[in-house]
């Protein structure tokens, strides 16, 4: 999982992630999310975001699967090419295995099965194609079970794939050399995570996302009206700005006679935010929250100060209004951070909190966004030569993205939020960095899968294929240790 982003959206202190949201957009995003002690078995489909979700983190007993790093220096150079290309030369850690298979009537073709990226192990790409049929058929397949399972293909069962178990070796039969294959038909049902082989095989098969009446106006603004943005831009300034803007009421202790919600005072809860103190004894009650707390909100809750989600053991939940941090930090670094003004420094702020020792991060696609082509802030010039987008790619065809957290970390997951932006805001249009790296275009990676490269010079949130969470400012050299990044 990575996201690379040209400001930074998520906060990272220790080893608990923060999320800003604005007041009311947490109830939005999460009004059909189950707050409880149950994990939720499912996710709302998702179109036009990114979808960054917190999971379980992985069961140690699992058997471990060896990777391989090694470079195809061919595969590197494809990768390294300014050129037109397809998502698959993104992949230049990439393992291909190709058989020959004879239908009961005759005909010749081949099956290749790529391993996208053999160090996450999660994705990857079956192509079937027939001497008599130029177009040929390819499916993408999920590993359900990276760390304990791989796919290969045998010669000697040229009908399907092999998988393999530590020593132990389970044919897949796919009855790949018939008209109507298994996988042909598993594409044919309503499942997006269609299983086959009992389950050991994932299909992930196309669908439609869901999206409101607003995003659908903005979509085809953008896509379908010449000067369609400077319209979005005029609604948003003139008619629907700060529309969900949420500001509170303060109380004081003496008002309320009581302490109110004190915050926690533990080693295992964030530190506290910062206030002014002026405003240390005020308290206010959140509006619009819908995540239940172990303490009563009735009497209102301290700014700045954290406290433990009902149910769910390593979320933390807190309140700040920018106006009440401590002087010291809204008057330093003035020549980096635009001024605050009265609208923005009154509005309220929702803060949750994961302790990333409990929960695990992964992050997946929507259906539509974010697109790979070229973003509308990137001037012509920076271009160059005539590419379908950034890395030379248009779309991802023939992999599928879903807007769905798949059936196995479904079970394991406790929240969902946005990623990052679509692609039309997703780089720079003035600055430095607009005039390097073809705009310095935000990148993204799923299940080890470059989709968008990462660029230098962007923060970058990712997680390692052991687990290790970092943020930081991506570099050059850290391409290193891409074949990790999951």
């Amino acid at each position: 999982m990575d996201l690379s982003i040209p400001a930074a959206i998520v906060g990272r202190l220790s080893d608990t992630i923060f999320t800003w949201f604005e007041a009311g957009s947490w109830q939005r995003g999460f009004s059909s999310f189950p707050w409880s002690g149950r994990v939720p078995s499912w996710v709302r489909l998702l179109l036009g975001v990114v979808v960054l979700f917190v999971v379980v983190s992985w069961d140690p007993a699992q058997a471990e699967v060896s990777p391989t790093e090694e470079v195809n220096p061919s595969q590197a150079a494809e990768y390294g090419a300014q050129v037109a290309k397809t998502v698959l030369a993104l992949q230049q850690f990439r393992e291909t295995q190709t058989i020959n298979v004879r239908t009961p009537q005759g005909k010749e073709g081949t099956v290749t099965l790529t391993n996208l990226n053999p160090t996450i192990n999660t994705w990857f790409l079956l192509q079937l194609s027939w001497s008599t049929d130029s177009r040929g058929s390819a499916y993408h397949l999920e590993n359900p079970n990276p760390k304990g399972q791989r796919f290969k293909l045998d010669p000697t069962f040229p009908s399907g794939i092999a998988v393999v178990e530590d020593e132990n070796q389970y044919p897949c039969d796919l009855n790949l050399a018939s008209a109507q294959n298994f996988l042909d038909q598993a594409r044919a049902s309503q499942s997006v995570y269609a299983p086959v082989c009992g389950g050991r095989v994932i299909l992930r098969n196309a669908t439609k996302g869901h999206r409101t009446n607003l995003e659908a106006v903005t979509d085809f603004l953008r896509d379908e009206v010449w000067g369609g943005e400077k319209v979005i831009v005029f609604v948003r300034n003139n008619v629907t700005s700060d529309s969900y803007r949420e500001t509170a009421d303060f109380q004081t202790v003496s008002e309320v006679g009581m302490r109110g919600a004190v915050g926690l005072d533990s080693d295992a809860a964030p530190l506290p935010a910062l206030v002014d103190p002026r405003f240390a004894d005020r308290l206010v009650v959140p509006v619009n929250v819908g995540i239940p707390l172990e303490t009563s909100m009735t009497k209102g809750v301290q700014l700045g100060a954290w406290y433990r989600v009902s149910g769910n053991p390593g979320i933390y939940f807190s309140m700040i209004q920018p106006n009440v941090i401590a002087p010291e930090i809204l008057q330093s670094h003035k020549t980096l951070v635009s001024y605050l003004d009265g609208v923005e420094a009154s509005s309220l702020c929702y803060l949750v909190a994961f302790d990333l020792d409990r929960f695990d991060l992964g992050y997946a696609l929507g259906t539509e966004h974010p697109r790979v082509g070229w973003s509308a802030r990137t001037s012509d010039h920076v271009k160059g030569r005539m590419l379908p987008g950034p890395d030379g790619i248009g779309g991802v065809t023939p992999l599928v993205t879903t807007g769905l957290i798949n059936p196995a970390d479904a079970r394991r997951t406790v929240a969902t939020f946005t990623g990052g932006f679509k692609r039309q805001h997703g780089a720079f249009k003035h600055g430095e960095l607009a005039l390097r790296n073809a705009g310095s275009h935000y990148g993204f990676v799923e299940d080890g899968v470059v989709l968008s490269k990462l660029q230098p010079g962007l923060a970058t949130l990712f997680v390692l294929a052991d687990g290790t969470i970092s943020m930081k400012t991506w570099t050059e050299a850290d391409n290193a240790q891409l074949a990790r990044v999951r």
